[in-house]
């Protein structure tokens, strides 16, 4: 029991700190000098199978608050079994802005998404290259919001995205999203960045370039997280929005199998390129579940740590509750107090179970295919 309070004792400490950094070390990257033209964007979108989603996200980047003639949408059909090749073809005869690349499998040896990013990146015309998956829809200001950092010298800017809410499992994604948020701005602020969201993010097209492009990470399911890696190892400015105004708005995995697969992916790419941070993550998730069942078999055995148990689950559960409630606040949202704590609960459950998955059978699956 002692090893046990000592490491609770570790990781509230550790919680405490990116408490107050995101409290004091915020950062705002929405100022802008008077004289400043808006820049031409390229606006990447890989659709795989989003019949069901693809208009919505291609109306939204129409509606964009930003110069018409700075925008360039283009969309690669990932080799989808749906129908999102004819929404495509109709999209195309509603806006010139639009254009549809033709997608070649393996390209260069890639896999999964970032075998369609790069091959839409090299028919990009803009200074920047905006990210966003076909599933995602954004806010009016969205595309300002991540410029203006660019503007300030940035050379990968990560979005802030949220879950569309419509039920407890959704609601449960959310809170593990903002709590994700919640380290990657931390983090970010601090000089150290984590990761990006692969789903909403801004590259700098020379940049990017000059790094190698998708192509110089070889296949991989995480370009994200590997992107970001091989900035940081360059020491180049990467930088985390958090601002409700220019959000993206992602859809929520419909069933406990999906979001336990999304999981296991994740889990398997920071395990392997982010050893440090998945140790720290994984500790901390299942030291919350192992405090509250030692907690409670301390009270059925009335233990005499039963007191310090008490105390530790309190207060992990109270700064996780804080962490999530801080961008909450900060950003106007709206989810109950109650709801955080259960679903931090869940959450670590989750985590658990995904990766338990994740060593029986390393196999991941993305878009329902195996590479």
């Amino acid at each position: 029991m002692t090893v046990l309070l000592v490491i609770c004792g570790f990781i509230i400490s550790i919680n405490a700190a990116l408490i107050l950094l995101f409290k004091f070390n915020f950062k705002n990257h929405d100022q802008l000098s008077e004289a400043f033209e808006w820049p031409f964007v390229s606006i990447l979108v890989a659709a795989r199978n989003e019949e069901r989603h693809l208009r919505n996200c291609v109306q939204a980047l129409l509606e964009l608050d930003y110069p018409k003639e700075k925008i360039q949408i283009l969309i690669g059909n990932d080799d989808s079994e749906d129908t999102t090749q004819e929404i495509i073809d109709q999209l195309l005869l509603q806006d010139s802005r639009i254009t549809s690349i033709k997608i070649e499998s393996d390209y260069k040896g890639l896999i999964a998404k970032s075998n369609v990013i790069a091959q839409l990146a090299k028919a990009a015309k803009g200074e920047f290259l905006a990210i966003i998956d076909a599933d995602n829809t954004v806010s009016r200001l969205w595309l300002q919001g991540m410029v203006k950092p660019m503007l300030d010298g940035a050379d990968l800017v990560s979005g802030y995205t949220v879950v569309r809410v419509n039920s407890w499992l959704h609601r449960m994604q959310a809170v593990d999203w903002i709590g994700t948020l919640f380290l990657m701005k931390v983090a970010a602020d601090f000089g150290f960045p984590v990761s990006a969201l692969g789903n909403n993010m801004m590259l700098r097209k020379s940049t990017y370039e000059s790094m190698g492009g998708f192509e110089a990470l070889g296949p991989t399911k995480i370009e994200d997280l590997k992107m970001v890696i091989a900035f940081r190892k360059a020491g180049l400015k990467h930088v985390q929005i958090m601002d409700f105004a220019c959000q993206a708005t992602t859809e929520p995995m419909k069933s406990f199998w999906d979001l336990l697969l999304q999981r296991k992916r994740w889990l398997s790419g920071i395990l392997k390129y982010n050893p440090f941070l998945s140790i720290i993550l994984i500790f901390e998730r299942l030291t919350i579940l192992v405090v509250i069942i030692a907690f409670m078999y301390a009270v059925l055995n009335q233990s005499q740590e039963v007191a310090w148990l008490g105390i530790a689950m309190l207060l992990m559960i109270l700064l996780e509750f804080v962490k999530v409630y801080q961008v909450v606040f900060k950003l106007k949202g709206d989810l109950r107090p109650l709801s955080i704590v259960v679903d931090q609960i869940l959450i670590a459950l989750l985590n658990t179970f995904a990766l338990l998955s994740l060593m029986v059978s390393p196999k991941v699956i993305w878009k329902n295919r195996n590479k």
